[in-house]
């Protein structure tokens, strides 16, 4: 993905999401390159590491959130579901 579409996507201004970008490169967690369709555009996407940090990271979350949800009943269960579908669908009218 282009850093200008990264920078939409993030509601990010063009310096801003370039800087994040740099330290994330520093980070050895993405990879830069020249783009095959314009020269002058750079693409970003996660390296090796960058993909193994996503996935560490996801697995602390689901765990965190099976933690905190185990005591729940289905009811509210249910009803956190139905908010998070309606948030969910507010932010992608967005």
């Amino acid at each position: 993905m282009t850093g200008t579409r990264l920078a939409e996507a993030a509601h990010l201004s063009p310096s801003a999401a370039s800087e994040m970008l740099d330290g994330l490169e520093r980070a050895g967690v993405v990879c830069r390159a020249t783009a095959d369709t314009d020269r002058r555009a750079r693409v970003f996407s996660l390296s090796a590491e960058g993909a193994r940090v996503v996935e560490e990271k996801l697995r602390q979350f689901r765990t965190e959130v099976a933690e905190a949800l185990a005591d729940c009943t289905d009811g509210e269960l249910a009803a956190a579901a139905e908010a998070i579908d309606r948030l969910t669908g507010m932010f992608a009218r967005r």
